[in-house]
C-alpha cells in the first residue's frame, strides 16, 4: 500500500479487487527496469514505463480480440485493442490522463497502416510499420481532417489525401504545406518478441489532435534585428513561427492593409458566412504569448533597400533588418463596362464573402468562372439563391486546368451537373432600375 501511495495510486485502486495486481507488478517493474509478463494469475497482464507514470493494463492473451484476425490493416480499418488501459495513477490531485492499448501487430506488413482506438474516446492514433519500426502520430490531417490513412506513405513520410500535406512519422511534425500545425506523436513500444505493440496517448494529446512546435522567446538584449513581414495570410504567419522555432530571437512584426488578424482564405468560397474571426489561422493570444506583433490596417507602399525602410500609406515608416514580402495574389477583374456596379462583387476577404452571402439570398446569381473557386460559390449558393448560372469563357468546368476529360466527367455530377453554364464570348453588365441585364 506504501508503494502505492509513492507512485500516486488512488484509494479506489487501492480498494479494488485487483489492487494486490498493482502493487505486486510495481515491485516487478522496480527489480526488473523493463516491460514485465507473468503467468498464473497475472496472465495477460503487462506493465509498462509511459513517460509519466506506471499503468497497468489488463487483457490476457487469449482475449477475444487477440483471437480476431488483422488482416485488415492494410485497407486501414480501425484495429481494436487486445485491451483499454484506464487512467493512470494521479499524483498531486493533477491527473496524467493516460490511455494505453495493447495491439496485435504480427500482420502489420512493413509499408502499411492502420488506425488505433481507444476506450472512450472517439479519436484515434495512426500506427505505421516502416522500415521494421512502429510509429504512432495523430490520425487526422491538420489542414481539415482528412484521415492519413487513406493518404499515401512514402520514405518516413505520410501525406494527405485531400491537398497534399505532408507530415514526419517519427516526430509528427509538418514538412510540406497547405495547414500550419504538426500532429501530435505518441508513445509506441513492441513487446513479446513483435507481436504485440503498446500504444500510449494522452486523452488531452488525442482530442487535440494538433500540436505546434516549441518557439523561442524574444530577447532584445541578445538579438536586437527586425525581422519584418509584410502580408497577412498564411506564408507570413508560417514565416514568423519558423523563425521562432529556429531560435530567432530578435524582434518579427507583420503587417497587413486589412482590418482583421491572418485567416484561413481558401474556406470563404466554400463557406460565404464566415466571419474573419471564425477563420483566424491563430487567435491574438498566440501572437502575444510568442512576441509577434501584428499591424493591422498597415499598407506598404515603399522599400528602400538600401537604407532597409519600409513606408506605410499613412506616412510612417519602420527600419528592418531583413524583409519578407508575401502579400499573395488579388482577383482578376474584368475590363468591361459595368463592373463597377454596387452589385457586382469581388471574393477575396471576409467582408466580401459576407456582402455575397446576404445579397443572393433568394436572388438570381451570375458566377464568373467555372474553376475551384467559382464552383465551390455555385455550390454554397445552390440552395440559398434563387438560381444560379456560371460564365466561362470555356464551356467545360475545370478545362483549362484539369483538361476536357476531367471537366465533362465532373459536369456530369454535383453542383457542376444542376448549374447551367454559359459560354462568355462577349460581356457587359448594364444596370436596369436595380437589376442587371
Amino acid at each position: 500500500l506504501e508503494l502505492g501511495r509513492e507512485h500516486g495510486a488512488r484509494d479506489r485502486i487501492c480498494k479494488c479487487k485487483h489492487y494486490a495486481l498493482f502493487i505486486t507488478a510495481s515491485i516487478l517493474h522496480i527489480l526488473r527496469n523493463n516491460v514485465i509478463s507473468s503467468s498464473g494469475y497475472l496472465s495477460g497482464c503487462i506493465l509498462v514505463k509511459p513517460i509519466y507514470r506506471y499503468v497497468v493494463v489488463m487483457g490476457g492473451s487469449g482475449s477475444k480480440h487477440q483471437r480476431k484476425s488483422t488482416k485488415r490493416h492494410a485497407k486501414g480499418s480501425p484495429l481494436p485493442g487486445t485491451a483499454y488501459g484506464s487512467e493512470p495513477p494521479r499524483s498531486g490531485g493533477a491527473a496524467v490522463d493516460l490511455l494505453q492499448v495493447k495491439i496485435n501487430v504480427s500482420d502489420l506488413k512493413d509499408g502499411q497502416m492502420c488506425e488505433v482506438e481507444f476506450e472512450g474516446i472517439e479519436e484515434r492514433a495512426l500506427l505505421i510499420r516502416q522500415d521494421g519500426r512502429l510509429h504512432a502520430v495523430g490520425s487526422k490531417c491538420t489542414h481539415y481532417g482528412a484521415p492519413l490513412v487513406k493518404g499515401c506513405l512514402g520514405n518516413g513520410r505520410v501525406r494527405c489525401p485531400w491537398h497534399g500535406a505532408c507530415f514526419n512519422i517519427s516526430t509528427g511534425d509538418i514538412e510540406d504545406f497547405p495547414g500550419i500545425d504538426s500532429l501530435q506523436k505518441f508513445e509506441v513500444s513492441e513487446v513479446e518478441d513483435g507481436k504485440f505493440g503498446v500504444v500510449t496517448a494522452s486523452r488531452k494529446a488525442l482530442a487535440a489532435s494538433r500540436r505546434v512546435k516549441e518557439m523561442c522567446p524574444l530577447v532584445l538584449n541578445e538579438d536586437n534585428r527586425t525581422f519584418f513581414i509584410v502580408g497577412g495570410g498564411p506564408a507570413s504567419v508560417i514565416c514568423a513561427e519558423t523563425l521562432r522555432q529556429e531560435g530567432f530571437k530578435g524582434r518579427i512584426v507583420i503587417a497587413t492593409k486589412e482590418n482583421v488578424l491572418p485567416y484561413d482564405r481558401p474556406k470563404l468560397s466554400k463557406a460565404l458566412h464566415l466571419t474573419a474571426e471564425e477563420i483566424q489561422l491563430r487567435p491574438p493570444s498566440f501572437y502575444h504569448d510568442n512576441n509577434i506583433e501584428v499591424l493591422l490596417e498597415k499598407e506598404a507602399t515603399k522599400v528602400d533597400i538600401d537604407a532597409h525602410t519600409l513606408t506605410f500609406a499613412d506616412g510612417s515608416s519602420l527600419h528592418y533588418s531583413a524583409l519578407v514580402v508575401a502579400t499573395g495574389g488579388k482577383p482578376r477583374t474584368l475590363p468591361i463596362p459595368g463592373f463597377d456596379l454596387k452589385k457586382v462583387f469581388l471574393l477575396r476577404e471576409p467582408y466580401q464573402a459576407n456582402n455575397i452571402a446576404s445579397s443572393a439570398a433568394g436572388k438570381k446569381v451570375v458566377i464568373i468562372g467555372t474553376s475551384f473557386i467559382g464552383l465551390e460559390v455555385a455550390a454554397y449558393l445552390a440552395d440559398k439563391a434563387e438560381s444560379v448560372t456560371c460564365v466561362d469563357v470555356c464551356d467545360i468546368p475545370f478545362g483549362r486546368i484539369l483538361g476536357n476529360r476531367v471537366g465533362l466527367a465532373i459536369q456530369k455530377v454535383g453542383v457542376a451537373a444542376a448549374t447551367p453554364i454559359l459560354t462568355m464570348e462577349s460581356l457587359q453588365l448594364v444596370s436596369m432600375g436595380g437589376s442587371f441585364k
